[in-house]
């Protein structure tokens, strides 16, 4: 069984309904030219319909902007175009962060030069883009110390790296 739901008219959306006579319009059919599992048309009516079952976080893990495009052919031969249709996929963020582990240990030597840098893991965050993991910080309390260098990368993930930001002082951490 194929849930779905309507998302358009391309008959109506495109303008086709007005663009001819009611008589080529009452013969107008309308099919996809590349089978797709997320979207059909109806033949006779040209509602595009998606499947209910759209996951952003699958279709589109880590992007900013999710669609589905597809092309629609529309006959008879006297109204024959193929129209492209680009449907964009929304989400509410339904994906928590995950990490891997709960917690990193690093062992540091006190005599470990500022400016060195550990890389650290990220969280996975399908959901992505506004939805997705927009921040990391060091928690509590930051510190002078350390500071968390964050680079965002071109597919939209991001590279977290510590750095030590000053000469460890060993007595004021024992202190501690």
């Amino acid at each position: 069984m194929w849930q779905c739901s309507v998302s358009g008219d391309v008959k109506v959306d495109s303008g086709l309904s007005t663009a001819y006579p009611p008589t080529v319009v009452d013969r107008m059919r309308f099919r996809l030219r590349r089978a797709s599992e997320q979207v059909r048309v109806n033949e006779t009516t040209g509602v595009l319909i998606l499947s209910t079952s759209l996951d952003r976080a699958t279709l589109c893990p880590y992007l900013d902007l999710c669609h589905i495009a597809v092309e629609i052919v529309v006959s008879p031969s006297e109204a024959f175009q193929i129209i492209r249709v680009t449907v964009v996929v929304l989400s509410v963020n339904r994906h928590a962060p995950r990490f891997s582990e709960p917690f990193v240990e690093y062992d540091v030597p006190a005599n470990t030069a500022p400016g060195t840098v550990w890389t650290l893991p990220t969280a996975d965050d399908p959901d992505g883009g506004a939805e997705g993991v927009q921040t990391y910080r060091i928690a509590p309390p930051p510190t002078s110390t350390f500071a968390l260098v964050e680079v965002l990368l071109p597919d939209g993930s991001r590279d977290i790296r510590l750095r030590l930001l000053k000469s460890l002082n060993r007595s004021v951490w024992a202190a501690a």
